[in-house]
């Protein structure tokens, strides 16, 4: 993801330099991700001396994780027994995130490591089988969710990165696992 996207976020001013408590404006990118992992430890810390996770929440993600984003907001709201309203609420309160928006990523996530070893495999990447595969409804809907992440799409992105791919930069899709 490109790093202007990552400092958007309005609770992440500081990390971009703009907050009255930091004394000088944060410059290098090193500095602003030494920043994020702070904020992110406290916010850890915090969750952890409230007793973690809620269990509704870690349920929800493993669910998502387990469907590799490709499941309905329906289904996820039916087995973690909450509704799509309270449900969004608490996981956008425990994870940055809504429920959809990480389905999204992990979606993507999945695509791009199906991607990833195809080429890897030297066969053809075939990205509408590929899509079909990940859950997206045709080519250009992958398309369409692969570019906000990489600034490319499915193709260029694959041509930019084969060197690293075949290096075995890339792992596998199972970074989600709760």
């Amino acid at each position: 993801m490109p790093h202007h996207r990552l400092f958007r976020d309005g609770r992440t001013r500081r990390i971009r330099g703009r907050s009255p408590r930091t004394p000088q404006r944060v410059d290098g990118l090193g500095e602003r991700f030494a920043l994020l992992a702070t904020y992110l430890k406290g916010r850890l810390a915090r969750y952890e001396d409230q007793g973690g996770v809620r269990p509704e929440v870690a349920e929800a993600w493993t669910w998502l994780a387990r469907q590799r984003g490709a499941g309905t907001l329906k289904g996820l709201t039916a087995h973690v027994a909450l509704s799509e309203r309270r449900l969004s609420t608490l996981f956008r309160v425990e994870t940055g995130l809504t429920p959809k928006q990480a389905a999204r990523l992990m979606r993507f996530q999945h695509a791009k490591a199906a991607a990833v070893r195809a080429v890897a495999a030297g066969t053809p990447s075939d990205l509408a089988r590929i899509a079909a595969e990940c859950g997206y409804y045709d080519h250009s809907h992958l398309v369409r969710d692969f570019h906000p992440y990489t600034d490319a799409s499915p193709s260029a992105w694959l041509a930019e990165e084969f060197r690293n791919i075949q290096a075995g930069a890339h792992g596998t899709d199972g970074d989600w696992d709760a």
